[in-house]
């Protein structure tokens, strides 16, 4: 069985064609474990399709945020309920990822990590998808960040700041974009949720938020940053992770789980300086790399969202010094790591 993936229909000419065809050979050519493999495409008039393998557990976000007990037991939730299946699942997506950036001849960036475009298999193991969409970029030496300026592609609560702020847009942005994925896999909740009665010209009244769980207006980062800065970090992660688990098991799972959230922090830094690659996430998640305290400063808010006052963190000037020696000591152990693999 096969998916397939629509493009759009769109007219273009013949030098237009003879691009998709030669940039879909090259996607076709990418063989990874954690990657849903291309298999054909469609390039006749105005139609555009790609066609993937099919994987038998669909995508991540219909296992997170099922609504109902009639859905939650049609999905079995009781698998992905499991702490040591989400750990695994964001290692294999930070793998997948980590190819495309810097383990293909051609750098590939996705512009679009969400977990709509995370699948699972039938052993819950994950693959990055829709890949085919993303802009290649020629990588012209090792460890440079190619920028690009692309038309605005991405899904609106997983876009890095630089894509509103027009500033260029490289790799680094792929990692804000699986940060935000991180927090909703250890939270088990969507990043934003805007309650209509809360919504005013377009911004939301945060002051009334205490607690997701209200069910009104937030925005989960931020309370999940502000949880942090109280030493509240167990109150980010998804209760059923801790349900039914033996002491030592409930150890192992929350040191883990608070090694996800911090990782999770890093990946959505403002400043993509601050952000790691996506290899150093990869060395972070299998421990081969210890993760330093995260600053906890988030002052990117998306515009349809208010920053309380009770969500002020320290400016960025007066931690930036010991955040840039944070991640120089990361990017160097993680060099390290690698130069004697």
């Amino acid at each position: 069985m096969v998916q397939v993936t629509t493009l759009g229909r769109t007219s273009i000419s013949a030098t237009g064609k003879k691009q998709f065809r030669a940039e879909v050979a090259t996607l076709g050519s990418l063989s990874h474990v954690n990657l849903v493999q291309l298999r054909g495409f469609c390039a006749e008039g105005v139609h555009r399709l790609l066609v993937y393998d099919y994987l038998e557990n669909g995508s991540l976000d219909k296992w997170l945020f099922c609504d109902s007990v009639e859905e939650m037991s049609h999905h079995g939730v009781r698998e992905i309920d499991k702490w040591d299946v989400r750990y695994r699942i964001a290692v294999d997506t930070a793998r997948g990822l980590a190819f495309l950036h810097e383990g293909c001849r051609d750098k590939v960036l996705h512009l679009d990590v969400k977990p709509q475009n995370i699948l699972l298999d039938g052993t819950f193991r994950a693959k990055l998808s829709d890949f085919g969409v993303s802009k290649l970029i020629e990588r012209e030496t090792r460890g440079d960040h190619t920028q690009t300026q692309t038309a605005m592609r991405g899904t609106p609560g997983y876009m890095a700041p630089e894509w509103f702020l027009n500033l260029p847009v490289t790799d680094k942005s792929d990692v804000f974009s699986y940060g935000m994925v991180l927090l909703e896999l250890v939270g088990g909740r969507k990043n934003a949720h805007l309650h209509v009665d809360d919504v005013h010209d377009g911004m939301v009244d945060m002051h009334k938020s205490g607690h997701p769980d209200e069910g009104i207006g937030w925005y989960f980062p931020a309370w999940a940053a502000k949880q942090a800065g109280l030493g509240k970090t167990l109150d980010i992660v998804d209760k059923r992770l801790l349900t039914n688990v033996n002491q030592k098991a409930e150890e192992d799972a929350t040191s883990s789980l608070i090694r996800l959230i911090h990782v999770a922090f890093w990946c959505i830094q403002e400043d993509p300086v601050y952000r790691p690659l996506m290899s150093t996430v990869l060395l972070m998640l299998e421990e081969h790399v210890q993760v330093p305290d995260p600053p906890l400063h988030l002052r990117y808010i998306p515009r349809q969202v208010v920053r309380p006052s009770s969500l002020v963190f320290p400016s960025s000037t007066s931690i930036a010094s010991s955040t840039m020696s944070s991640i120089e000591s990361i990017h160097a152990t993680g060099d390290n790591f690698l130069h004697s693999r």
